[in-house]
């Protein structure tokens, strides 16, 4: 209980962060107060969630009404530490589970996204108790057991959990043929049992799905629109960015080590390889949770949906069985170090706490900069700069005074012109502001083959563009995901000799 208590602690604390910030934020905002109708790009789960605690907190302005949403990211993101204990406890000792869960509640990809109005959190938190749902299931149909009666509370609670991570994102659905091949991935499992299980918990889960998204009945034409364009993005990748594993095993060098922490995705890594050698050996639920990873893995690094720098939010539901792992692993090593060393104990609690610092550190530090993000310190440097001033969406535009930002030029404005010579000055545009989430992104993905046409152009236009005189504002502050990105003031009205 106290673990939950200080997750949800380090995962509400700092989310007053203003609005703008991440920029997804806004249409759920407007969605939640009832101004606009969703788009059903994403089910509507986290909507009717913060609506629900918008009301309990009785938010009226939109900075209210989103803070109240993070709170419910914030309960749920508690809630995948919960989850991730029960599905450590199917293979691991009490003292490891706890581990684990203590892992998962420090991971900075937990923490971070759990102070975001976003699908992620609900998604990992639902998918992974459907995960453990679903260890149980297979459990209780080990062996020829097709005559016993159905106990129908286990695969309706499987059903309801499901229905809810299908509810949260489209990506859940991922999970029903991984089910379904389950009884032949693990043998002792007996078919058509688990797949009688199978059927009730997936109708469950029907039910429950359209019930969350029950305004799909009053305009199916926007549902289907909005479900077609998100399997649209996700295939053919963001703005004509697309990175696929011969590229780039993002996901494995960079997303994972940034979410999980390096070593805990080291041990991770390690706990998993053990599987490799038990073979038919190993524990049922152990090895379902090993599947489990690899399957969403290889999806995951597969698709080229990977736009930074929100692309590490994708490998989220990878954490709680990637943290049960590196529970395992260091375990094991306890276990290992016993049969030499009489103090048993200590090196194992000495090994948990070595593992739990860097993430814990790197979460704490990461949430400092949730407030004082280098985008709210904008303003008081905008002053500075020749005008007029170009800014793009990440920037810090939404920061400014009314009155200066009548001044300013934005992305919305669409009047600066990529094709234009940086020669000379654009309608006398002296300064322009870029945020890293947008200029790298299309610098790194054009080093690859296969880009949209669109991907190159940009790139082409930002080595222009870096080519004038410019500085950066926050080069060595800690960045993750939408946390605190790179500024470069690019100054168009000084020659490249000055």
């Amino acid at each position: 209980m106290s673990l939950l208590i200080g997750s949800f602690c380090i995962n509400y604390w700092g989310n007053d962060f203003p609005l703008w910030l991440h920029p997804d934020e806004i249409k759920k905002v407007i969605y939640i107060s009832g101004d606009k109708k969703t788009d059903f790009y994403h089910p509507q789960l986290i909507l009717k969630l913060g609506r629900l605690f918008a009301d309990i907190a009785s938010a009226s302005s939109q900075q209210d009404v989103v803070q109240a949403g993070r709170t419910s990211t914030a309960f749920l993101g508690s809630f995948v530490v919960l989850f991730t204990f029960g599905l450590a406890r199917q293979f691991l000792s009490a003292p490891a589970s706890l581990l684990a869960a203590s892992l998962t509640a420090a991971s900075p990809g937990i923490v971070i996204h759990s102070h975001y109005l976003k699908e992620d959190i609900a998604l990992t938190c639902f998918a992974t108790a459907s995960l453990l749902l679903a260890i149980v299931t297979a459990k209780e149909s080990v062996g020829d057991i097709s005559s016993k009666t159905i106990d129908y509370k286990i695969p309706v609670l499987w059903g309801l959990l499901t229905g809810l991570a299908i509810a949260s994102k489209y990506t859940a659905f991922l999970l029903f043929p991984f089910y379904f091949f389950l009884p032949w991935l693990i043998r002792k499992v007996h078919r058509k049992t688990f797949h009688k299980k199978l059927i009730i918990s997936a109708s469950i889960a029907a039910i429950i799905f359209l019930l969350i998204n029950n305004h799909l009945f009053a305009d199916f034409k926007t549902f289907t629109s909005g479900a077609e364009f998100e399997l649209n993005h996700v295939l053919s990748g963001h703005k004509g960015i697309k990175i696929y594993p011969w590229h780039n095993l993002i996901h494995l060098t960079k997303n994972l080590p940034d979410s999980i922490g390096p070593l805990t995705l080291i041990l991770g890594l390690f706990g998993m390889s053990g599987e490799i050698w038990r073979s038919r050996r190993a524990n049922i639920s152990r090895r379902i949770t090993f599947y489990f990873t690899i399957y969403f893995y290889i999806i995951l690094e597969c698709l080229p949906l990977k736009p930074p720098p929100g692309d590490a939010r994708y490998v989220l539901p990878l954490i709680p069985p990637l943290t049960c792992f590196a529970a395992s692993a260091v375990s094991e090593l306890s276990n290992w170090l016993k049969s030499r060393i009489n103090f048993s104990l200590s090196i194992a609690i000495a090994l948990s706490v070595a593992t739990l610092i860097p993430s814990i550190s790197r979460s704490l530090e990461l949430n400092q900069y949730l407030r004082d993000d280098i985008r709210t310190r904008i303003p008081a440097e905008i002053g500075t700069y020749l005008k007029p001033i170009w800014m793009d969406g990440y920037a810090g535009y939404h920061f400014l005074e009314d009155s200066v930002q009548a001044e300013i030029l934005t992305k919305s404005d669409n009047k600066f012109d990529t094709n234009i010579s940086l020669e000379s000055p654009q309608e006398k545009i002296c300064t322009f502001i870029t945020s890293s989430f947008i200029y790298e992104r299309y610098l790194r993905a054009s080093r690859f083959s296969g880009q949209g046409e669109n991907v190159y152009e940009m790139s082409h236009f930002y080595q222009r563009l870096f080519d004038r005189p410019f500085k950066d504002l926050n080069p060595n502050e800690p960045s993750y995901s939408f946390v605190n990105p790179t500024l470069r003031i690019v100054n168009l009205c000084q020659s490249k000799t000055e």
